[in-house]
């Protein structure tokens, strides 16, 4: 185990007097994806980096005796950058609110955060025009459709460290440092789901620490963080992860008692936690009459011959609210232009994002709920 991991116990302990809030919490819906299986690649970077072909060889060795090239002044200064921005609000917004990697989405006024696809050809770019528009970046650079990480119906490992390996270039490392010290880029999602059949039922948590593991060994200061339920192998622990990204839909019952859950299991883990919702089908719900009323929804879902429902504005409003204050950051399934575009959800969205920019926040590294 390199010394990064082992100094999970560092990080928590420099954050400590900046970590004195309590938390809420999100979870995962194994309907909707938070990283899509067929995303819309920003035209900038539809095409994988030219040096694909030679990329090196994935391999399982890591350093012993290093911190990954961090240095105890490298340290210092990532922690200095951080506790200011633990001062600045929490990050909201929605995924895939990019349009191309440097140009965002029509309705971006009161979004500060986003999860979104990336690849070698545009991650730079990315990191660049985030600073421009001061957007916050839950970056996925594992990505896409499941199949490219798949073998005979079964997750490949060698596949996904192939595709990590392409991020392995000097200029785009310097990018991300400069993008994690500087607080645009917030943490890498390294898979979406793992508990869902489509992965072919051989993830556990230990695989998923040695890919944050191989993650921390090209971007040392990049925090890594997984989307999934809190309740997925309860009787395994996280040694790597920083941290989940569980995700919330109605049917999850009270969301007190399911952000209550969700914080427990982080805790149990030694990972900080993002919460997520989901605003497209995550609505109340009727088994009965799948019907969808305006009252108390915010009309159909997006799922074809389901009786699924979107939540409504106040819905928005209040459970962005409830699941953002005390997070690392607060994300949404997804962006929609048809949603976005109501006048009463625009109004949530700005009141919500007005709220936890004064909101407390903390932390994607591990240890930040200790």
């Amino acid at each position: 185990m390199i010394q990064t991991f082992t100094h999970a116990g560092r990080w928590a302990r420099l954050r400590a007097p900046l970590l004195a809030f309590a938390v809420l919490a999100g979870a995962c819906d194994s309907a909707d994806n938070l990283a899509t299986t067929d995303p819309t690649v920003p035209v900038e970077g539809a095409a994988l980096d030219s040096a694909a072909t030679d990329v090196a060889t994935p391999t399982d060795a890591v350093p012993t005796d290093t911190l990954g090239g961090l240095t105890d002044a490298d340290l210092s200064d990532i922690e200095g950058a951080e506790a200011a921005l633990l001062t600045g609000g929490v990050p909201y917004g929605p995924y895939g609110l990019w349009a191309t990697y440097t140009t965002l989405k029509s309705f971006r006024a009161p979004f500060t955060t986003s999860l979104n696809y990336t690849d070698p050809s545009g991650i730079i770019k990315q990191i660049a025009a985030a600073r421009t528009y001061n957007q916050r970046l839950i970056l996925a650079m594992t990505g896409g459709g499941h199949s490219a990480y798949k073998t005979d119906g079964k997750f490949d490992m060698y596949k996904w460290k192939r595709r990590m390996n392409l991020f392995n270039r000097t200029d785009i490392k310097a990018a991300v440092a400069k993008g994690v010290r500087d607080g645009y880029v917030i943490m890498n999602n390294i898979m979406d789901e793992p508990n869902v059949k489509s992965w072919g039922g051989v993830m556990t948590k230990r695989k998923l620490d040695e890919m944050a593991r191989y993650v921390k060994n090209i971007f040392p200061s990049l925090p890594v963080g997984v989307a999934v339920i809190h309740t997925w192998r309860p009787y395994e622990r996280y040694q790597v992860v920083d941290a989940i990204i569980p995700q919330y839909s109605w049917y999850m019952g009270s969301i007190s008692n399911w952000k209550s859950n969700a914080i427990k299991a982080a805790r149990a883990n030694g990972t900080s936690i993002a919460f997520a919702m989901n605003i497209l089908n995550g609505g109340i719900q009727n088994w009965s009459t799948w019907a969808c009323p305006l009252t108390t929804t915010g009309g159909r879902g997006t799922i074809s011959g389901s009786p699924t429902c979107r939540m409504s504005a106040t819905q928005v409003r209040e459970w962005s609210k409830l699941l953002g204050a005390g997070s690392c950051a607060m994300i949404m399934w997804q962006y929609d232009g048809t949603f976005m575009s109501k006048y009463a959800n625009q109004q949530a969205f700005k009141s919500a994002s007005s709220y936890l920019r004064y909101a407390s926040k903390r932390s994607c590294r591990r240890g930040a709920l200790s």
